[in-house]
Formats: C-alpha cells, structure tokens, sequence
C-alpha cells in the first residue's frame, strides 16, 4: 500500500512542478486520438459511398432496330455477373426522356417519331472475392 502512495504522491508532484511538458503531453495525446478519429469517419463514410454507388449501376445495352429483344435478353441473363434485367421498349424510353428535360418536352415533339432505339437496363451482381487474383471470381 505504501509503494501505490509513493507513486501517487510522486507522479502529481512531477505534473505540478512540470505543468507546463503534462499540458503538451494532454495536448499531443488528444491530437493523435482526433486524428484517428476523423480518418476512422472518412474511411467508413467512403467506403459506404461506394457501396452505394455499387448497388445503383446499371449498364444500359442498346438493341438494333430488328433485333429480337427477347432472345437478347435470355441471352444477357444467362451471363454469370447479371442480377436483374429490365426491358425498355421505345415508348418507355421516349417517356423517360420527355420527362428528364421537363419543359424543353416540346422540343421533343418537333422530332416527329420516336427516335430512341429499344434497350435493356441490366443490374450487375456484386463479384468481389475473398482471393487476391486480378480476375474476378466466381464466389458470389
């Protein structure tokens, strides 16, 4: 019991007579322990950007005037990557557009005819791998 006074006693007498190196040591120990903390944040929130972003992408395939859209589409669902496929027909499309440039829709309407070819909005599974080789694997 008497070592932990001896130690208590000594350890404030050195903080009171060296104030001002305790200051710096308090002042340097709450900068490292910021630091880690706002980079700990601008990893995860990084890393959560990502992700979402991983979830949204779409690749948008465009078909030939006569193409057979239902055979292109089994086709693209049998690829190993490919979640989820939507058809757009023309109408569709045409719709989307008029409704993204909003009041310039009569523009639009000069064209005539609808000039937007027929396509298919694939979704891609997420294909990282536990293994470090440059090709993707075949895990998810």
């Amino acid at each position: 019991m008497a070592a932990v006074r001896y130690a208590c006693r000594d350890g404030w007498r050195l903080i009171v007579r060296h104030w001002g190196m305790s200051l710096l040591t308090i002042f340097t120990a709450m900068s490292v322990f910021f630091i880690i903390g706002a980079s700990t944040l601008f990893v995860l929130n990084v890393r959560n950007i990502v992700s979402s972003l991983e979830n949204q992408m779409t690749i948008q395939a465009y078909l030939k005037p006569k193409a057979d859209v239902k055979a292109a589409e089994k086709a693209i669902k049998a690829l190993p990557y490919v979640k989820e496929t939507k058809l757009i027909t023309r109408d569709m499309a045409f719709e989307r557009l008029r409704s993204r440039i909003g009041e310039q829709a009569k523009a639009v309407m000069l064209l005539g005819e609808n000039p937007l070819p027929e396509s298919i909005e694939i979704k891609v599974r997420n294909f990282r791998c536990s293994r470090n080789g440059a090709s993707p694997c075949r895990c998810a």
